[in-house]
């Protein structure tokens, strides 16, 4: 009996050390991605010559026909975001990522940027986007960020918090469509997605699933001033 039990212990000591081990073993492998030394690369440059040209293109291009289209809108001509908000959703995109699947390379992962503009109208009650009524962020457009993962030769839309999104992509999986019949925002399908844009933080909506833990906002100028803006 004692002998059995003793056998029964060692078992179980070994498959929890086995588990450690290899936990530790994929963090470890994530943590070495995640600490990749670029010292030895540059950074990347442009020269403000050709900043202003861009920059300047666009307000004398697409800001102007957007404000011509709809005079009491003004189009924004900067999107804020800090560093640490970036890095962290940088990090959890690679960490959730290689967790689930720990074959997902860095050089497979990447965020693709789509242009959006919020709505007409944003009520305080507004579970998401509340905290910017009455900012002045009405029609202003934006920038949302959703992560991509390469399946095959294509970057797809993915969540790395829902494992049905890395064979098939978020469009694929059917999960994350419209469901909307206007654009009054009554029907905005519920399930959330990773994303870097106009989300709140911590989403008051505790209760929606899958959560996902999207980002604060960017800041917009305008609204804001363009005080610390050098183009």
């Amino acid at each position: 009996m004692n002998s059995t039990r003793t056998l029964k212990s060692i078992i179980i000591a070994l498959l929890i050390f086995l588990g450690i081990s290899v936990t530790t073993n994929i963090l470890s492998q994530i943590g070495e991605d995640l600490c990749v030394d670029y010292s030895s690369k540059e950074m990347n440059t442009l020269s403000a010559g050709v900043v202003h040209e861009i920059v300047n293109g666009y307000r004398d291009r697409q800001r102007r026909y957007i404000k011509s289209a709809d005079p009491a809108t003004i189009g924004t001509e900067a999107i804020w975001f800090d560093l640490e908000t970036s890095k962290k959703f940088i990090y959890h995109l690679e960490v959730n990522s290689k967790s689930f699947d720990n074959s997902i390379s860095s050089a497979d992962l990447g965020l693709r940027f789509y242009y959006a503009s919020y709505p007409a109208l944003i009520a305080p009650q507004d579970p998401e986007l509340g905290d910017l009524s009455g900012k002045g962020y009405e029609k202003r457009h934006t920038l949302v960020a959703i992560p991509t993962k390469r399946i095959g030769n294509e970057d797809i839309d993915f969540n790395p918090l829902d494992f049905d999104t890395y064979t098939l992509g978020l469009k694929a999986t059917g999960k994350y469509d419209r469901t909307e019949t206007d654009d009054s925002f009554n029907f905005r399908n519920t399930r959330e997605v990773t994303a870097l844009g106009p989300a709140m933080e911590e989403s008051s909506s505790k209760d929606l699933q899958p959560t996902t833990g999207a980002q604060n906002h960017g800041n917009l100028y305008p609204p804001l001033g363009n005080s610390g803006l050098a183009f």
